[in-house]
């Protein structure tokens, strides 16, 4: 637990941050909200008034007693059926910044490349950050995302190598691989709206419940900027004004 008064604007509102707590069951009592969670192996309820739900819907449907709560139909079908995307992401550390140069026939880039090949994309993830190493990550959607290559790091150099001769023998050994349809906590790498779900459920996510003691907030929750952290930022903004009637106001950070 923390002292989080310095994360918002009003200093006489404090709370504590509890980690390592699985939410696994939710009810509404009538008088209060009864939350359930797993702590260290043992189960923990939590009674409130009024709450705000920042859980991904590909996690919050798993959670007994949703389904139960006197909710708008909208939003049970968005969070029994809102679709998830299956992206993966390979970080990788380069002694340099090789794409940043000519390289026989190919021009210096921002990093940003799209090919035929197995590795959909890369994007440089070390832009304005100083020195000569350098981070490219690369997404991996659909089934790839999904499953990807047990060889995935050898595959992804090869197709750098490719566009950069070369380039494989840059890599500075240091990588982060994010299967985000694998972890538990997350289901999936952000929101993605399937056929039909702009014109049934789009917009409802973030729609507070039971007369406003139940709010919402997310990437997913969001309407502009669904599946980026802006949209979760924004939607953080508008349940700290609405639960604190305008005293706090929730701030990004890098």
């Amino acid at each position: 637990s923390r002292d989080w008064s310095s994360d918002v604007c009003s200093s006489d509102l404090k709370a504590s941050i509890d980690l390592g707590h699985r939410l696994v069951k939710i009810a509404d009592k009538g008088s209060a909200l009864e939350f359930t969670f797993v702590t260290s192996g043992k189960t923990k309820t939590v009674k409130a008034e009024r709450a705000i739900l920042a859980v991904p819907f590909s996690v919050l449907r798993e959670v007994e007693g949703i389904k139960e709560l006197n909710l708008n139909p909208a939003k049970k079908r968005s969070i029994a059926e809102l679709g998830y995307g299956t992206d993966s992401k390979l970080i990788m550390g380069f002694t340099e910044k090789f794409w940043r140069k000519q390289n026989g026939d190919v021009p210096p880039s921002c990093g940003t490349m799209f090919g035929d090949f197995p590795t959909q994309c890369f994007w440089e993830t070390s832009r304005l950050q100083k020195g000569n190493h350098g981070i490219l990550t690369a997404l991996f959607g659909g089934e790839k995302g999904l499953n990807p290559n047990p060889n995935i790091l050898e595959t992804t150099l090869g197709d750098l190598e490719k566009i950069y001769p070369g380039s494989s023998k840059l890599f500075d050994g240091k990588k982060s691989f994010v299967p985000w349809p694998k972890l538990p906590f997350a289901k999936g790498s952000y929101s993605t709206p399937t056929v039909g779900q702009y014109t049934s459920v789009m917009g409802v996510a973030g729609e507070d419940e039971l007369k406003g003691r139940l709010l919402f907030a997310g990437e997913h929750c969001s309407v502009q900027k669904q599946g980026y952290m802006d949209g979760a930022v924004e939607s953080g903004n508008k349940v700290a004004d609405f639960f604190f009637e305008g005293r706090a106001r929730v701030v990004s950070g890098r």
